[in-house]
């Protein structure tokens, strides 16, 4: 019989045929002087990719969880796949990440944040810096946050908040009891109208013990076309950076800043600004009604910029090809070095990053 594994691997994976393997291959590839689990989480993929973990299945039985879904739960409004399937046969006292699409490029990986737990208890969080890949796996951007000398920085909940820092998924490792605490009760973690898990989590994880944040590179992030942070949709982009700021939002309210009032609510109007303008652009009237009650109920005088994005909000508008022409003229500008220079210039880019540019590059308030 197998040892009882102290790591638990999810990965969570829907039609990543190309990169399953690798994905696979780079998890068992891991040097570790403890056992460890993968559970595999299969939403009904329909590209082959359930057929790739069958045989991983069947050579490393007891390494390999399969989860295997019929029917796609995230299509059905289930976006809480790890808390609905995965926590409940997790075995490990750790559980780390990486989707599908990921991959984890370092071998000694999961060694060295283990190394981390076991030197710090009061730790229930470990990330680390990524390298950002192409889809087919060239290296083109990497992600690290507090990019100083020192290897290890603290994550604390004001850097979730204001963006100045994140977890990429793929490169965490979290205590177990922690993950399973973040789910429970009346958490960001459990409100199923968000596309977005991970950031919840960490809000939640924030308030039961310390997170740091290595600068070292230990993950691979892919940039895969059909992943939720990056669809061709324009508007679907917008929605997805909206939902990153009202998660924000709804956590100040949870869990204000400690001892500081008057922050709380400036970010609180920052974020209600932006979903203000964010509801604008993708004509969303009930949201820009609840950020206009938002900013009375938090004291703040209506600007002009309030107002137009309050009346844009409500005006019928082809909104969807609005973006996909701004996506493209903003495209068709920038490959031939065009800039902001003079006022009709600055106008102009301003309108096209109305519609689609600016808006969720920035979360920060």
């Amino acid at each position: 019989m197998a040892a009882k594994p102290l790591v638990s691997i999810f990965c969570i994976t829907y039609n990543h045929r190309p990169y399953i393997q690798q994905c696979l291959d780079s998890l068992l590839a891991q040097k570790t002087d403890f056992p460890f689990e993968i559970i595999v989480h299969d939403d009904a993929s329909t590209d082959g990719t359930t057929e790739v973990i069958k045989e991983y299945e069947l050579r490393y039985p007891e390494i390999v969880v399969p989860i295997y879904q019929k029917e796609n739960q995230y299509s059905k409004g289930n976006r809480r796949i790890m808390a609905s399937f995965m926590i409940c046969v997790a075995r490990g006292e750790y559980i780390a990440f990486c989707e599908g699409d990921d991959f984890w490029h370092r071998p000694d990986k999961l060694q060295l944040q283990i190394d981390h737990f076991r030197a710090d208890d009061s730790l229930v969080c470990v990330s680390s810096g990524v390298r950002i890949v192409s889809p087919d796996g060239e290296v083109v951007d990497k992600l690290q946050h507090f990019g100083n000398d020192a290897k290890a920085n603290d994550v604390e909940y004001q850097h979730l908040i204001c963006g100045i820092a994140v977890h990429p998924t793929c490169s965490v490792v979290a205590r177990t009891w922690a993950v399973r605490r973040a789910h429970s009760g009346n958490s960001l973690c459990n409100d199923h109208s968000m596309p977005l898990g991970d950031l919840p989590l960490w809000l939640e994880m924030s308030q039961l013990g310390r997170m740091i944040h290595l600068t070292e590179i230990l993950a691979s992030y892919r940039l895969s076309a059909n992943s939720a942070t990056r669809q061709s949709d324009p508007l679907w982009s917008l929605h997805f950076a909206m939902c990153a700021l009202e998660i924000r939002y709804r956590a100040l309210e949870k869990y204000p800043f400690p001892g500081d009032e008057r922050q709380t609510s400036q970010a609180k109007l920052e974020f209600a600004r932006k979903l203000l303008r964010g509801a604008a652009r993708i004509g969303d009237r009930a949201v820009a009604r609840c950020q206009w009650r938002r900013l009375t109920g938090l004291g703040s005088r209506a600007t002009l910029s309030d107002v137009v994005c309050m009346a844009f909000a409500l005006t019928p508008l082809p909104r969807r090809s609005l973006a996909v022409t701004a996506r493209k003229l903003s495209g068709y500008l920038k490959e031939r070095g065009c800039k902001r220079n003079g006022f009709l210039g600055y106008l102009w880019h301003r309108l096209l990053g109305f519609f689609y540019m600016d808006f969720h590059s920035d979360p920060r308030p």
